[in-house]
């Protein structure tokens, strides 16, 4: 994510999305009542010179609308910001318009005040372009799964399956063999690998890997599981933590795991909309994690602004991996408290 303060105030930052992880960094950020400028294509009245052949003309302008609704496209990569248009074109202000935003397309965002979090996010994007992104192998003795960490989730790159029983070696090269492939079409040479799975299982590969790619460097981890869950129990067990810290997924996942644990200690934990309201009355909020989907809405925006008056930390979970779907359960909302209430 490239991005550049405009105004001195702070209120208008240009932004660049680099990767598709941007785009969805770019979905939680810009909200209902922000003002978005972007080019886009708009097709325009009937002039008097053309007004005969009945053909209305397409232009490329640049317009500023007042967001109503965003929407995050993974599949086509496109991020699509609606509202009415307020700047551009004097024929179709407003007019409803989407802007579709798609990877290397400068956008504008004005925002009445910046959250700490935003801004945050912003800055963690930035970074986070300039990282490799870390692979995980998850294997048992008869399947595995070829992953790779964005910034918004565990992305599946493909599953491979042993033919035959582990008693015997018949379809062992075959398996490993398609493992490496699916390896070899992710890894750009300086990746993070790492190699999760139940006790000795994933030696076999691990020694095919160490003849077929003896340059290649990795981590291997015990898990209890492999596939899938073999990588999130590595991650919500902090196992792999010095290697995948600064990986928003990872760190979100783990924040939620361990608000989970502590109220199964008994810590000063806050959960449900109603429980939360009124730690934050009381002032009583140190930490606060909120869905996206919740942080989306009016009122989860002025959940956050009042945290943040009360400095406390703000962290949006996102819903689209494990730990957003867990804290869902939960009202959407959760507080670590500096005191009982």
């Amino acid at each position: 994510m490239k991005f550049e303060v405009v105004d001195t105030k702070g209120r208008e930052i240009k932004v660049t999305p680099e990767n598709l992880d941007d785009l969805w960094h770019l979905y939680n950020i810009i909200r209902p009542g922000d003002l978005v400028f972007g080019y886009t294509l708009r097709r325009l009245s009937e002039r008097q010179d053309v007004s005969r052949s009945r053909k209305k003309e397409v232009m490329r302008v640049r317009l500023g609308i007042r967001v109503e609704g965003v929407e995050f496209h993974e599949f086509s990569s496109t991020l699509r910001v609606k509202g009415r248009i307020e700047y551009g074109l004097d024929e179709g202000l407003g007019k409803y318009h989407t802007i579709s935003v798609r990877v290397g397309d400068e956008i504008t965002i004005i925002k009445e005040e910046w959250l700490e979090e935003d801004l945050k996010r912003l800055r963690d994007a930035e970074r986070a372009s300039k990282r490799p992104r870390a692979i995980f192998v998850s294997l048992d003795d008869s399947e595995a799964t070829v992953a790779v960490l964005t910034q918004r989730s565990i992305e599946m790159i493909g599953e491979a399956y042993r033919h035959g029983t582990k008693d015997t070696e018949w379809g062992e090269k075959e398996f490993y063999g398609e493992v490496l492939s699916m390896l070899d079409n992710v890894y750009e040479g300086n990746n993070p690998i790492i190699i999760v799975g139940p006790g000795v299982a994933k030696e076999g590969f691990i020694k095919f890997l160490r003849e077929k790619r003896p340059e290649v460097k990795f981590k291997t981890v015990d898990t209890a599981h492999a596939g899938i869950p073999g990588i999130r129990e590595a991650i919500n067990r902090g196992l792999i933590e010095e290697i995948v810290k600064e990986e928003r997924v990872c760190f979100e996942m783990k924040k939620v795991e361990d608000y989970m644990a502590g109220i199964l200690r008994g810590d000063l934990i806050a959960y449900g909309k109603e429980n939360v309201l009124k730690a934050l009355d009381y002032g009583a909020v140190e930490e606060l994690l909120i869905t996206d989907e919740l942080a989306r809405t009016e009122e989860g925006i002025e959940i956050i602004k009042k945290a943040e008056s009360y400095r406390a930390r703000v962290t949006i979970i996102s819903t689209t991996h494990e730990g957003g779907i867990r804290l869902r359960g939960f009202g959407g909302i959760m507080a670590k408290l500096r005191f009982p209430i």
